[in-house]
């Protein structure tokens, strides 16, 4: 049924008010007022097309300019509103009964908290009291990390008791970190937390859309209090300064940098999960990171594909020349430069998925060194170096690469 006048002016009406709103509160009772005020007095058909029209604009709104992720995610849910009231009136089950103000209180559930709300609903409560953090972890990580625990000095973490580390090439170093027990729960949790209609869904981040951020249902404190009592030692010997970091593993060199890893103090923690009727593969990319923590949830036998591909480093000669393969393991951690770049080949057979964890330093990040190893790539201030030769085929990426379709033959 189409849009009478009386609709047609309230969307003429409402639509400019969104960018100037300053109090987005105010707005949706602004709306509120405003749809008894042009209320459509037709068909109950009219009436829901109405509604959509408001819930459609007010979704646009927030999906189109820069706001909060709690705002995001109440778009997110507008969105699922606009759409089952378009199910209703293609179906014809709209009920004459139906609120007025449909829509609105789905709106108003998106601005819940989830990292404070959502702990009273959580599946396994203790995940989310960071006094239990230590029993997470393999026992071997605690005896190399005795040391430094007392002394905070990144010199002495025995690098070589962590559990069947490795150098899995120049840079990139794996080791058993949690108990298996812990990954499931924690693919539990978020699941879970998955299952909840009351609570928002955001993607992990810009890159993938199936997962969840850990920091925003509750588990942030426990994560910086991983990060802090323990990661942050074996960070300060892989990639602090010359003055603590160790060159080698036995005899291979590590082949790691200082990024700033002795002085770790933030993080973006989530759960990414690649199946094949989602995420199947993740092009090449950096990270928004200094020092990644990337730590495989699902047992190896549980999937095929879904490898990672690690490449040169962000603003080296060689950023594009394929240096390993990596196959996760289930509470194996495998840690490396963010701005290492890597991708994650397509997935053929089940579900993998991973517990990332994006650190940086704010310290490190305000220093000359970064700007110089960084910054002035990203800023453009500084030009990428031209290649000896050209990239490995593996190592293009069709998002991030300007000269992609250059090469684009050899994929």
């Amino acid at each position: 049924m189409a849009l009478d006048a009386q609709i047609r002016g309230f969307a003429l009406y409402a639509a400019p008010t969104f960018p100037r709103a300053r109090n987005r509160l105010a707005t949706i009772s602004r709306l509120q007022t405003s749809h008894a005020n042009f209320r459509c007095r037709s068909a109950h058909k009219s009436n829901a097309a109405f509604q959509s029209l408001v819930l459609l604009s007010f979704a646009c709104h927030c999906r189109n300019r820069r706001v909060s992720r709690r705002w995001h995610a109440a778009s997110a849910l507008t969105m699922r509103s606009f759409e089952k009231n378009l199910e209703a009136l293609a179906s014809g089950t709209v009920s004459s009964g139906r609120s007025a103000d449909f829509g609105f209180q789905d709106l108003h559930a998106g601005l819940q908290d989830p990292s404070k709300d959502y702990p009273a609903h959580a599946l396994h409560p203790d995940l989310f009291k960071p006094g239990k953090v230590e029993e997470w972890l393999l026992p071997e990580v605690l005896q190399a990390l005795g040391e430094w625990r007392s002394s905070q000095n990144p010199r002495l973490v025995d690098l070589e008791l962590l559990p069947d580390i490795r150098v899995e090439a120049p840079g990139v170093v794996s080791f058993g970190l949690l108990r298996p027990g812990l990954c499931e729960r924690l693919l539990e949790e978020a699941k879970h937390y998955a299952d909840q209609s009351m609570f928002p869904s955001l993607a992990p981040n810009s890159m993938n859309k199936d997962g969840c951020i850990l920091n925003d249902i509750g588990l942030r404190p426990v994560f910086t209090f991983l990060l802090r009592r323990y990661l942050v030692g074996i960070a300060g010997k892989l990639f602090g300064s010359d003055e603590v970091r160790a060159e080698s593993l036995g005899e291979s060199p590590l082949g790691t940098e200082n990024w700033g890893g002795a002085g770790l103090s933030d993080h973006h923690t989530f759960i990414t999960r690649y199946a094949a009727n989602g995420d199947r593969s993740l092009d090449m990319h950096v990270d928004e990171s200094d020092v990644t923590f990337n730590i495989g949830l699902s047992p190896a036998d549980s999937y095929d594909g879904g490898d990672l591909v690690f490449c040169g480093m962000f603003g080296d000669l060689a950023y594009r020349k394929h240096h390993h393969t990596y196959r996760h393991e289930l509470g194996r951690c495998v840690v490396h430069a963010g701005k290492r770049r890597h991708s994650v080949m397509p997935i053929e057979r089940g579900e993998r998925a991973s517990l990332i964890m994006w650190t940086k330093s704010i310290t490190f990040r305000s220093s000359a060194e970064y700007k110089e190893k960084c910054d002035d790539f990203i800023t453009g201030r500084k030009p990428l170096p031209e290649e000896s030769g050209p990239p490995d085929p593996i190592c293009l990426s069709m998002t991030h690469d300007g000269d992609y379709l250059s090469w684009a033959h050899l994929v």
